[in-house]
């Protein structure tokens, strides 16, 4: 594997590290030749040179709130194998493709919202496992690989967290923002009536939800219980 340190020409904060640092041992102006996978910008699966950028990934929540992760990791590659330079253009966010890598991110996008303990471990368990579904592999378009190291395209796998990405902001030409719609938190509502048990659910979100609801014995405290994937 061939790393280059580039001396000039990227800029980031002092104090920020890749999120991939502690997983891939890369740092932002970290450059290789074996990117393989599906580039969005040229629309097709490819064997390119790349170079690790610093981004800033904005998460904006319903209701106003938004999250800001300063060390969004975005590889830069080339729209030709011999361009001399990298396209800025086109460069997409990379998330190491294990558990502890998902978890980062999950804790990093949600660090200011106020769900419940318990609701929140499940959601962060159920969704970092999404590390080792089986659909993400060769010839899935948001798997990735450099050389033995695997990644997910970070904008494909949020979707499971009910994220969109909508835009790329260019501030300048070393301080760009990849911009996220966070949907809302699906609502459930249980009444019981003459016997009859009523659920009304609201959902929003860019991916499918999975409901589960188990009866228990009957307490005020307790009459529903509910998770949300």
């Amino acid at each position: 594997m061939v790393f280059v340190l580039l001396g000039a020409g990227i800029a980031f904060a002092a104090d920020e590290e890749p999120m991939l640092k502690k997983y891939a041992g890369l740092d932002y102006g970290s450059q290789g030749l074996e990117l393989k996978g599906y580039i969005p910008a040229l629309n097709k699966r490819v064997v390119r040179a790349w170079e690790l950028v610093n981004w800033t990934g904005i998460f904006n929540f319903d209701g106003g709130k938004s999250t800001k992760i300063t060390n969004y990791d975005v590889f830069n590659v080339k729209r030709k194998a011999d361009d001399p330079n990298f396209d800025k253009e086109n460069g997409f966010g990379l998330v190491h493709k294990s558990q502890p890598a998902l978890g980062d991110l999950f804790d990093k996008i949600l660090s200011s919202q106020t769900i419940s303990a318990k609701q929140k471990k499940y959601f962060r368990d159920t969704f970092t496992k999404s590390a080792d579904d089986p659909v993400f592999a060769e010839g899935n378009e948001f798997y990735y690989r450099i050389l033995r190291t695997k990644y997910l395209r970070t904008s494909g796998i949020v979707q499971r967290m009910g994220i969109k990405f909508t835009s790329t902001k260019k501030i300048s030409e070393s301080n760009r923002q990849a911009i996220y719609e966070v949907t809302k938190w699906p609502e459930l509502k249980a009444t019981a009536a003459a016997g009859t048990l009523n659920v009304d659910m609201k959902t929003y979100g860019v991916s499918e939800r999975d409901v589960r609801i188990v009866a228990t014995k009957k307490d005020p405290s307790r009459i529903l219980k509910m998770q949300l994937v």
